[in-house]
């Protein structure tokens, strides 16, 4: 077996480690790098127990670290945020002022590394990324946990290595406690745990099981391209919340823990399903808020068993294959119609940018994150990527009289130290 080729190292570890050497004067102790994630099918439905299928992507956060100094405070830097000097044996909360409320994802994380008796060294640290910042690619994830993976590297080769669901929940928690965003596992995980070539299906309702996630593989004649309004959401300012609280009230009128019981209840069946919400007493907001997620969920089945066909055939029956792709194309259209209608977290910008990709020759097409704005995920033939993202930003200036932008990706792998240079 021919050995693996070392994978290029990303721009932002570069930009990160050369930018710690000039401010401080000394060479990283630990860099790490985490990508951002694209979520292809299941939208707001981690927090209700259900399942997601995202990918990680090409551009991220690197982190890089070094010990602070004896006798001075730690200096936090991102390079697109700002940066912060705090006493590096304090932990209070709020970490730091509004104003820097950034710096919370790496302190938190520090301080949470702190409390689970993996204890890291006063740091300074550094953090670059290629990242659009509330774009809805998971940027406050990738942070959190280059953090956690640089800190613990700072720590030599003996120190804990610490499991990578273990690191979801952790970054996770720094989500809930220090930037009041109450999130799924989703970002963190995907950025924890992705496999390069693939999706991860993760089942939210079981994040301490070893069962909980697997790896699918996506067809290697897919691009996945990811389309950016330009329009920035900040999920600490209330719209996340309401409707996370929406599906919380739904499931409790509904006798059961979370809505992802009540599709099991009713054997996976949609219909039967959707009939309960129908005939129950709740608020026409919070059935359709209920409406999405149990048909989100329906969705992510459907479209993990359409790559799993895909990847067992293998066989040259195009008709087939074209057919499948199709399905599952259809199925993030459906998924965007319904996060626009019913969950009510689109806006102009998104729909537009769905419309035009499909409207280009997509095969299918979502808003993808949280919403509010932030970015789109479209699915095309390879061969076509270009000269359809092409059409659709061409078409969004015209609309909104700005330039969208895009790139394209495949899935890539998750969190990883950086060799030492």
């Amino acid at each position: 077996m021919a050995p693996e080729l070392p994978l290029p190292e990303p721009p932002p570890a570069r930009v990160a480690r050369a930018e710690f050497m000039r401010r401080f004067g000394r060479p990283p102790s630990s860099t790490a790098f985490a990508p951002g994630r694209v979520n292809l099918i299941g939208e707001h439905v981690d927090y209700a127990g259900g399942l997601v299928l995202p990918i990680a992507i090409d551009r991220g956060t690197a982190v890089a670290v070094g010990p602070t100094p004896p006798g001075r405070d730690s200096r936090i830097i991102s390079l697109d945020q700002g940066e912060v000097s705090i006493d590096p044996l304090l932990a209070p909360l709020p970490l730091v002022a509004l104003a820097e409320r950034w710096a919370n994802y790496p302190l938190g994380m520090l301080a949470l590394l702190r409390e689970e008796v993996l204890a890291p060294p006063p740091l300074d640290l550094v953090a670059a990324t290629d990242l659009p910042i509330g774009g809805g690619l998971s940027s406050s994830a990738a942070l959190t946990v280059a953090t956690a993976v640089a800190a613990l590297g700072s720590m030599g080769p003996h120190a804990d290595p610490l499991d990578r669901m273990r690191l979801a929940r952790l970054a996770r928690r720094v989500e809930h406690r220090f930037a009041g965003v109450p999130c799924g596992l989703m970002d963190p995980a995907v950025v924890s745990l992705a496999r390069e070539g693939h999706a991860l299906l993760l089942d939210c309702r079981l994040d301490r099981d070893e069962d909980s996630f697997r790896h699918v593989p996506l067809p290697k004649e897919l691009a996945v391209l990811i389309l950016d309004s330009g329009v920035r959401h900040r999920l600490d300012e209330g719209g996340y919340a309401s409707r996370q609280q929406a599906v919380r009230e739904a499931a409790a009128m509904l006798g059961v823990p979370t809505l992802r019981e009540l599709l099991d209840a009713e054997g996976g069946d949609l219909a039967a399903a959707h009939g309960r919400l129908d005939s129950s007493p709740l608020d026409a907001i919070v059935r359709r808020r209920a409406r999405h997620v149990l048909s989100e969920i329906d969705r992510v089945r459907r479209a993990a068993a359409i790559l799993d066909a895909l990847c067992e055939s293998r066989s040259a029956d195009v008709t087939s294959t074209s057919h499948r792709l199709a399905v599952l194309g259809r199925i993030l259209v459906d998924g965007h119609a319904s996060l626009r209608d019913d969950f009510g977290v689109s806006t102009p910008e998104l729909d537009l940018l769905v419309e035009a990709s499909m409207d280009a020759g997509a095969l299918g097409a979502r808003l993808t994150g949280a919403g509010f704005g932030g970015c789109v995920v479209a699915l095309a033939e390879r061969t076509q990527a270009q000269s359809l993202a092409e059409q659709v930003v061409d078409r969004f200036s015209d609309q909104f009289g700005v330039v969208a932008t895009w790139h394209s990706t495949t899935p890539r792998g998750g969190a990883h130290a950086m060799p030492a240079s």
